[in-house]
């Protein structure tokens, strides 16, 4: 069981750099996006019913069965906001991180690695938190 909670989590996380490295050619979605996030109209409102907040909602079920149930709702929406950023870090900063580590780092053949790394890196930051929240239970 534990398994396919951890396999639903590396899917969800594995999805945003094959995003990333596909729509870096098309940015006319990208572009509307950001804009709604500078500035909101009703669109930003129909995006997150329609689309983000259904998303989001499906990933802090899944770092709810990573975690075994045994965080707190505002401890769970941290988590689950944290591995949003992590992946939203890779797509909206891509021409910064490009700059600063060069472009050869962001390509096809890194899609995998970057995925495991955030994989790991969220299930250990999940496992932590369980672990405080226990600790604090006892």
């Amino acid at each position: 069981i534990e398994a396919d909670r951890a396999g639903q989590l590396y899917r969800y996380i594995r999805w945003f750099p094959e995003r990333m490295l596909r729509a870096k050619g098309n940015t006319t979605v990208r572009d509307l996006v950001h804009h709604e996030l500078r500035e909101p109209t009703g669109a930003l409102d129909v995006l997150v019913d329609s689309t983000m907040k259904p998303a989001t909602m499906a990933l802090t079920e899944i770092v709810a069965a990573v975690a075994g149930g045994r965080l707190a709702e505002d401890v769970l929406m941290s988590c689950a906001i944290s591995v949003l950023g992590q992946c939203l870090v890779y797509k909206q900063c891509l021409p910064m991180l490009e700059r600063i580590y060069g472009g050869d780092h962001f390509n096809s053949e890194r899609i995998e690695y970057i995925a495991e790394h955030t994989f790991r890196f969220a299930v250990a930051g999940i496992h932590a938190e369980a672990a405080v929240a226990e600790e604090d239970a006892a």
